[in-house]
């Protein structure tokens, strides 16, 4: 349902109007309240500050109440309101802000149709039914929360509102979980497509340990695509339109021909590399990258290549004997070194012929990396975009919210605003252009001209 129009005031004139009414009411702060010590060589440096906050929080709580309360009055006397809503009664509203709490004036209506309650100011701006904060309040929690975890996020969202206001507030990790697991936030969609001719397409798993669940660990699949490499000015390698994808279960490789498709013209690839540990899942990637007339190209990461050397011996010489055979096609030479390894390390058997299956059955994708000159870094991307989050609080997550979890820790990763996504969907489930420079944050199905106070309201709790 739209919050209903306000009618008879031009918005020109209610901005102008309210921008007075501000004015006013910070003149007669600084005038009653504001109170500089006076300065002597040993003016104590933190009771300036203090001063200085403590006054100007207060203006933005006063300026927020006195914004609310006009929404409330314009409508209350706009024209047309008494043919759809009579009024039931005042009542005040408290409400946790950055600010520190406020406490405001709005009508309660009954629909002369229907009968229904309808409360302009709750509906007009998002403020749900019984919330204690905020959506600004909620969306800093989600924010926080897919970059640091609930716990802390709870701790710098409650540290930033009690110093700005004499209130004692505390913010649970529970009523975090609340807001992520309610919170409705749709994928950002790519409406400009790329022409490129090679594709790079890393790919990983992570087992995460979850609640409730017969201390079983959930695999999750982790995509991440580019189209090129390039050099900061410090001399690193970055990767040039980065983008990631996680998934539970199947559903990656829909995911991933999704992005593909929006982000790039298909039909102009000429390459697609597919690189990986050698999970058979990720080599069936490949099998779903072809669009015609590309070819594509399944290669093992230099990392577990390594890796198995180095668990075949540590021996550096050795390695870079057994790396050549490898790399050359010598595959007698590479087994009469491993067998010679068994007859004198007979206790570890096992492990040496595990190791040279290994190699030998990805063979041809180790000679693809170093003849097309392929650098994979999915294990550096796996470790600081799930790992570092979700590995470093086992039995945090429960099974049912994980797939949303993830979901928002990409959306952080890929840099998307959080805080936008969630107001552009707070009451709407539009999806954004993930190519535009900055978000819409209309959170209605309505016109710019009848959201001017949504906007303003918004703007004011973002700066």
């Amino acid at each position: 349902m739209k919050p209903d129009v306000i009618e008879g005031t031009p918005t020109n004139m209610l901005a102008q109007k309210y921008i007075e009414h501000v004015k006013k009411l910070v003149e007669r702060h600084l005038t009653n309240h504001f109170q500089i010590p006076k300065y002597t060589s040993t003016i104590p440096y933190i009771s300036l500050i203090d001063t200085f906050g403590n006054t100007f929080y207060e203006i933005q709580r006063d300026a927020l109440i006195a914004y609310l309360e006009e929404i409330d009055k314009e409508f209350r006397n706009s024209l047309n309101r008494t043919k759809k809503y009579h009024v039931k009664k005042n009542e005040n509203r408290s409400l946790t802000t950055r600010f520190g709490n406020i406490r405001f004036k709005r009508t309660v209506y009954v629909h002369r149709g229907t009968g229904n309650t309808y409360i302009h100011v709750d509906r007009s701006l998002g403020l749900v039914k019984y919330d204690l904060y905020d959506p600004d309040v909620k969306s800093l929690l989600l924010e926080y929360a897919t970059e640091y975890g609930d716990a802390r996020a709870a701790r710098i969202v409650t540290d930033l509102i009690n110093k700005s206001s004499n209130h004692s507030i505390h913010i649970s990790r529970q009523f975090v979980r609340y807001v992520i697991i309610t919170s409705k936030l749709s994928i950002p969609k790519v409406v400009i497509k790329k022409d490129v001719d090679i594709l790079y397409v890393m790919a990983d798993e992570k087992y995460i340990h979850t609640q409730g669940n017969s201390n079983t660990d959930i695999m999750a699949k982790h995509v991440v695509i580019f189209d090129g490499y390039h050099h900061t000015k410090d001399k690193r390698v970055e990767l040039t339109s980065k983008h990631g994808l996680v998934h539970i279960g199947k559903g990656i490789v829909i995911k991933l021909l999704n992005y593909i498709n929006s982000a790039y013209n298909v039909d102009k690839l000429k390459t697609v590399y597919v690189m990986g540990d050698g999970a058979s899942w990720i080599k069936t990637l490949r099998e779903n990258l072809s669009f015609g007339g590309n070819e594509t190209i399944y290669a093992l990461d230099k990392f577990h290549f390594k890796q198995a050397l180095r668990h075949i011996s540590p021996n550096e010489d050795l390695m870079d004997i057994l790396k050549n055979y490898i790399l050359n096609d010598y595959i007698k030479e590479f087994n009469i070194v491993i067998e010679s390894l068994i007859q004198t390390n007979q206790h570890r058997e096992e492990t040496l012929n595990k190791k040279r299956y290994y190699l030998l059955n990805h063979k041809k994708a180790i000679q693809h990396t170093y003849n097309h000159r392929l650098s994979c870094c999915m294990e550096s991307q796996i470790s600081h975009n799930i790992a570092d989050l979700f590995s470093s609080r086992p039995k945090g997550y429960s099974p049912k919210s994980l797939m949303k979890r993830l979901d928002l820790r990409m959306l952080f990763k890929n840099k998307i605003n959080i805080r936008e996504l969630y107001f552009n969907n707070l009451h709407s489930n539009v999806t954004i252009d993930l190519n535009k420079s900055s978000f819409d944050i209309l959170i209605f199905d309505i016109t710019r001209e009848e959201v001017f106070h949504n906007l303003l309201h918004l703007n004011f709790i973002t700066k």
